[in-house]
């Protein structure tokens, strides 16, 4: 399973080609002149595959057992990064009531919810 996530290769076209936040601190801040902030990811306590989409792993030659593996777990989780990644962040924006809204910002406690929250997103009426 390892293999196979040691296998993914990578394009930094966006880190490598567009302006980058000067500010290294891992914060909520206004970014202005940049196009993304580089972010180390913060790690989680016990980390677990609640879903995944099946099609999207299967474009990836992602078997059910890679997408329940705990490298898997780690890498997707944040708690482990491959060894070729970039990690950044990008402005959260968008638009409101039709207007453009510009950086929004996220709730205070969204690292705060809990698997039942997560679960409840990925519910399907089907």
């Amino acid at each position: 399973m390892k293999e196979m996530l040691d296998a993914m290769a990578f394009d930094y076209r966006f880190t490598r080609e567009l302006p980058a936040d000067p500010e290294i601190d891992n914060r909520r801040s206004q970014v202005m002149g940049a196009r993304f902030s580089r972010v180390q990811p913060s790690k989680v306590a016990q980390p677990s595959v609640i879903a995944y989409a099946g099609e999207v792993a299967a474009e990836l030659n992602f078997s059910p057992e890679v997408c329940e593996s705990q490298s898997f777990i780690e890498i997707f989780s944040g708690n482990g990064l491959h060894t070729d990644m970039d990690p950044y962040a990008t402005c959260y924006g968008g638009h409101q009531f039709g207007n453009w809204a510009g950086q929004l910002c996220v709730p205070d406690d969204f690292d705060q919810m809990g698997r039942s929250d997560i679960e409840r997103l990925f519910e399907s009426d089907a």
